[in-house]
């Protein structure tokens, strides 16, 4: 089928990598993405206790315009984390972290 003009091959490989094939009888372009299932990793820069942001986070600051007293952008500005845990004791602060974790637009909150 020499008429053909462009294809897309999609290949499956191991550890829930892929890669795909895009072009023409002329010239082809590969493109590769891997671990599209990878689990998120918890950033470094949190502070130590339960609540924490992952390496998911795209920085939008939603998180720190709910509680800037519990979230803070990296110093890189590639992402925020926590550098204070909330306070178990204070109910306000505790709230705000609930409203920092469900306005959270790709859930790297945990």
């Amino acid at each position: 089928m020499k008429s053909l003009n462009a294809f897309l091959l999609l290949i499956t490989q191991p550890a829930n990598t892929f890669a795909f094939t895009v072009g023409s009888i002329s010239g082809i372009t590969s493109h590769s993405c891997t671990n599209l299932r990878a689990a998120p990793k918890r950033i470094g820069d949190n502070a130590e206790g339960v609540l924490y942001v992952n390496d998911k986070c795209i920085n939008c600051s939603a998180c720190s315009h709910f509680a800037p007293d519990i979230f803070a952008r990296a110093p890189s500005d590639g992402y925020h984390f926590v550098h204070n845990q909330p306070s178990l004791e204070d109910d306000d602060q505790i709230d705000r972290a609930r409203a920092a974790l469900s306005a959270c637009p790709v859930a790297a909150i945990r």
